[in-house]
């Protein structure tokens, strides 16, 4: 079997790679990042991930919903529901709703591995650190086992 001449992709590669583009809904938002030029606003550099790039955009949907629970979460609890019983083994008082965040190894190894752990340990006041980050002002896990 003779291959394609020398410094040519197969015909099957060439077919597979080379597609025709589609145009993009026209609600389609544009990627770009945080501007840092404009200085440091966290608030906006979160919302700057919505449109930074694939798993960024999918983090940033994550900043929304986990502000959305936050929002819910500091509502009393209606009366008729607060007479239940607490299950949580810190002992804080129940609440609208209980938060947990779970994510992919990938993203440890990614950029917003340091946005976890603020919202892991900071925003949350979470019980486990993200790997590789450090957030300042909280005891760090020590010992063996700790991450």
């Amino acid at each position: 079997m003779e291959g394609p001449p020398e410094g040519e992709a197969p015909a099957a590669a060439r077919a597979a790679v080379l597609q025709h583009s589609s145009a993009l809904p026209s609600e389609s938002a544009q990627v770009r990042g945080y501007d840092f030029n404009r200085g440091v606003d966290y608030r906006a550099m979160l919302e700057a991930f919505g449109t930074t790039g694939f798993q960024a955009t999918n983090f940033g949907r994550a900043v929304h919903q986990i502000n959305a629970m936050i929002e819910k979460k500091l509502e009393p609890l209606p009366q008729d529901e607060d007479q239940h019983e607490d299950l949580t083994q810190s002992r804080r008082p129940l609440t609208g709703c209980t938060i947990f965040l779970g994510y992919t190894s990938n993203l440890i190894s990614s950029g917003i591995r340091g946005c976890l752990g603020y919202y892991g340990w900071g925003r949350g006041g979470g019980s486990h650190q993200v790997p590789g980050t450090h957030i300042p002002g909280r005891v760090q896990p020590q010992g063996e086992g700790a991450t």
